[in-house]
């Protein structure tokens, strides 16, 4: 069970930076409260960002980075890590990619970016959220600590199939201090590890009680854009309100077909399994084009609302896949 809300809604404020002239945009914030089942793997999306760091309009881009006369990235992103930059203007505002700064005024990207940029398109650079962003430094959100095989564990998806998986430390001489370790690598500190918006993460609750969750940040207000392979992919959906499989989007980018043949989206039920639908051809006499669920037959499933995280069963080749922000709730924000 997921709930949203608003903690303010306010037109995007101006700051100016203090070194030079780029400006930071500041959005609405919000929060969410996400119900963890006890004894299940929970599959959530952390519908917030952290704050803008810089913003500015790109002149140019090559291969592998992207460049801004104005901008004072070395200084401006002294000492920042875990950061991406995000186009948020243009024909593909969305495009996003890993970034670190390599001069005053230019970014390197772990992402080609070059085909999508037009000179005066406008971006934005964050940090991502971070395990101790997310859970707190030393788990104050209260996931069962313990051991690799006792305590809670988050499962993060690490772009190749696999996942990362975080667990909170129960101090364990002489091997393990207290604090957030990955299954693998001993006792070497994970609380820095990246959660990127557009990544879907398991919270494995090995505790049998539930647990109540609430995240708060800045809201995002423009597409997004969701790479995706073929296969099993998770994800979230950006947008802690007004997403629904009608208007998020999502039908110009995935495979049609029957229920044996189209792309899947498993969204969680809340009670530990998945309810399955995807956009159907027409398969006279007993499928019209549209939204179906499997198992559902011919009822329309368009005002479905996405949950916050969900898996995208890609049947087709590689996409990057856009899903867009309701209007009626997001417009003029």
């Amino acid at each position: 069970m997921i709930k949203s809300s608003f903690l303010s809604i306010l037109a995007a404020s101006v700051i100016p930076l203090v070194s030079h002239g780029q400006e930071a945009l500041t959005k609405p914030i919000g929060f969410q409260t996400l119900t963890i089942k006890g004894g299940n793997f929970n599959l959530v999306g952390i519908n917030f960002l952290r704050p803008v760091i810089v913003s500015g309009a790109l002149e140019s881009a090559t291969v592998n980075s992207v460049v801004d006369d104005q901008a004072d990235f070395v200084n401006v992103l002294a000492g920042k890590t875990n950061l991406w930059v995000e186009l948020v203007s243009g024909v593909n505002q969305g495009f996003w990619s890993i970034a670190s700064s390599t001069s005053a005024t230019t970014l390197s990207t772990l992402t080609d970016l070059s085909p999508y940029i037009s000179a005066g398109d406008r971006y934005e650079v964050r940090a991502a959220a971070t395990i101790a962003d997310i859970f707190g430094a030393t788990n104050a959100v209260g996931l069962m600590a313990g051991s690799s095989l006792t305590a809670d564990v988050i499962w993060i998806p690490d772009g190749s199939g696999g996942f990362e998986k975080i667990y909170y430390a129960t101090v364990q001489p002489p091997f393990l201090t207290a604090g957030w370790r990955k299954i693998g690598t001993g006792n070497a500190d994970a609380s820095a590890t990246p959660v990127y918006h557009v990544e879907g993460i398991i919270i494995e609750r090995r505790d049998p009680s539930d647990l109540s969750l609430t995240f708060a940040g800045a809201l995002k207000t423009t597409t997004s854009v969701i790479p995706v392979t073929s296969g099993f992919n998770y994800v979230e959906r950006n947008f802690p309100v007004g997403a629904t499989l009608g208007n998020s989007g999502l039908v110009s980018f995935l495979q049609p077909g029957s229920s044996l043949t189209a792309d899947i989206l498993w969204l969680p039920n809340g009670a530990g399994g998945y309810t399955k639908y995807y956009y159907a051809s027409a398969q006279p006499p007993f499928l019209t084009v549209g939204w179906r669920a499997v198992g559902a037959g011919n009822a329309d499933q368009s005002a479905i609302a996405l949950t916050a995280g969900f898996i995208i069963e890609r049947r087709g080749a590689s996409i990057n896949m856009k899903i867009v922000p309701d209007a009626a709730s997001y417009g003029g924000l």
